[in-house]
């Protein structure tokens, strides 16, 4: 069946590159992204991803993570309601994360 088919048609089918946004059927589906309030585990969530950031660009190890912890959760026991109103952001109902973090 692929005897005729070209080599870089072939390449094509073996890669997977389909041109997909030049067929509307496969154009895919465009992210969704909110701002919503925080929930239970998104501080905690913070300062995992804090930590794990600065272990990637600073060698940092978890005694910095622990400090960091420390301090938000100091922050937020003191922090009046208004002051709690920070988000967090999602796309497609996971948390945002940079893709260089």
């Amino acid at each position: 069946m692929l005897s005729n088919v070209t080599a870089e048609r072939s390449a094509r089918l073996v890669l997977g590159h389909h041109d997909h946004a030049a067929h509307p059927r496969w154009r895919p589906r465009p992210s969704v992204y909110v701002l919503r309030p925080l929930a239970p585990g998104d501080l905690g969530w913070v300062v995992r991803r804090h930590g794990i950031l600065y272990a990637d660009e600073h060698r940092y190890d978890e005694g910095f993570e622990a400090l960091v912890a420390r301090i938000m959760a100091t922050t937020w026991s003191i922090a009046t309601p208004t002051e709690k109103t920070p988000g967090i952001a999602e796309v497609d109902g996971e948390p945002w994360v940079p893709s260089s973090a």
